[in-house]
């Protein structure tokens, strides 16, 4: 695991509008699995049926309040997708781990530079 995969999960919930955006579960559950609390398989998981979760809610909002989340959210949704594009539909094993990890670690990097490049 990137030793950092922590961190930016961190830095990552602690951003504004991550916190304020519809996929604020995203680095609440990445910092699950790379403190070690849940496993790869299980993050693939949780973040499938948490998304279907808030699908479900999103989706229901007033059209002029997607409008105005899919504007505000931005970078919060395109890195949802990143990390679904990545962990679901297929099947997850440990063995793909230090892959994955990498692949997250550069998923969280990409946001964080979009909100640094966003806030100033």
């Amino acid at each position: 695991m990137p030793q950092n995969l922590e961190t930016l999960a961190k830095e990552t919930a602690a951003s504004h509008a991550m916190m304020n955006s519809p996929v604020s579960f995203v680095p609440a559950l990445l910092t699950y699995y790379a403190s070690g609390e849940i496993t790869l398989p299980e993050l693939a998981a949780r973040l499938e049926r948490t998304t279907l979760d808030a699908q479900f809610y999103y989706f229901r909002m007033p059209k002029a309040d997607i409008e105005m989340n899919l504007k505000l959210f931005m970078n919060e949704f395109k890195l949802a997708n990143d990390l679904n594009d990545l962990l679901l539909g297929r099947p997850i094993s440990q063995d793909d781990k230090e892959s994955i990890d990498s692949r997250i670690a550069e998923c969280l990097t990409r946001y964080l530079d979009s909100v640094r490049e966003t806030d100033g």
